[in-house]
């Protein structure tokens, strides 16, 4: 995107939706216009995260700290081989499998991800990654080991920065801010967009938590990335309202593609995708003073 677009955002507390995402709440949000979802509402990963955690408090064994481009981060299973029929319980972790750099042709079949505080399956630049027949859920905050979102603005299914890749016969639910959030690799900061994520997804949902007024969620999104075949996805419940917020009131969205190769909504729908009971179902913007 250009440095326009990342100033707007950053101004909205970077990836914020209203007052329930700002740092203490006491940060107001620019006046977007009313049309779209507000590009406040998108995943936007600017910036390092961090983990929400010391490393004093992490059980030896339990979780292996990771140096991500987000920062430091703890994950529960940092593979070398294939993941397959395996049940990942990221419980106290903030990732549930991470994949770095170094990763290539990675698989993960058949297998369970619950409970990661942040990202659900984080590849991080690693290539050729396949997801397939997994599911992931319960990804965000969690209070006394359950699941428990708020309006922090992480708790992402499949997370890919700067990554590729193949997602088939995936579900995704219970998470806090994406289903999925398949973004380019951005410079920290000036924004650029140093390598895209590249895709394929086919036959998985994402299934939001119906309308809520703390935070809007996105069910499958593309920032700044391609999806070279995108065919028999569903994105369903992801509505946000909140009456001491009009300005971001009905901004989630169901599949969200920002300055992507696909052109539109009916697209979308000609490759069997469906969306309902979303804020917008579909919301489709290649506007060049965007990207």
């Amino acid at each position: 995107m250009k440095t326009a677009t990342l100033a707007r955002l950053l101004a909205a507390g970077a990836i914020a939706v209203g007052l329930s995402a700002c740092s203490g709440g006491a940060a107001q949000p620019p006046q977007l216009p009313q049309s779209g979802p507000h590009k406040s509402s998108v995943f936007r990963d600017v910036g390092t995260s961090g983990s929400s955690r010391s490393v004093s408090t992490v059980a030896i064994g339990h979780c292996t700290q990771v140096a991500t481009s987000k920062g430091i981060l703890y994950a529960k299973l940092v593979p070398t081989a294939a993941v397959d029929h395996a049940n990942v319980d990221a419980s106290h972790c903030d990732i549930g499998i991470y994949l770095g750099p170094s990763s290539h042709g990675q698989r993960i079949d058949h297998t369970s991800v619950t409970d990661a505080d942040q990202y659900g399956i984080f590849a991080d630049q690693a290539q050729n990654v396949t997801i397939d027949h997994t599911t992931v859920s319960k990804i965000g905050n969690h209070t006394n080991g359950a699941f428990a979102p708020n309006g922090v603005q992480t708790g992402v299914g499949l997370y890919f920065r700067g990554a590729t890749g193949t997602v088939d016969h995936t579900d995704i639910s219970l998470y806090q801010k994406n289903g999925t959030a398949f973004n380019c690799l951005f410079d920290d900061v000036t924004g650029a967009c140093l390598k895209p994520s590249s895709v394929s997804m086919m036959h998985s949902t994402a299934v939001g938590l119906g309308q809520v007024g703390f935070i809007a969620q996105n069910g499958i999104q593309y920032l700044d990335s391609t999806a070279p075949q995108f065919e028999h996805n569903s994105a369903t419940n992801n509505s946000y309202y909140n009456p001491a917020d009009t300005l971001y009131n009905g901004s989630a969205t169901g599949f969200l593609f920002l300055c992507t190769n696909v052109a539109s909504e009916s697209q979308l729908r000609a490759q069997h995708n469906a969306a309902e009971n979303n804020d917008f179902n579909y919301y489709v913007d290649n506007n060049p003073a965007d990207c």
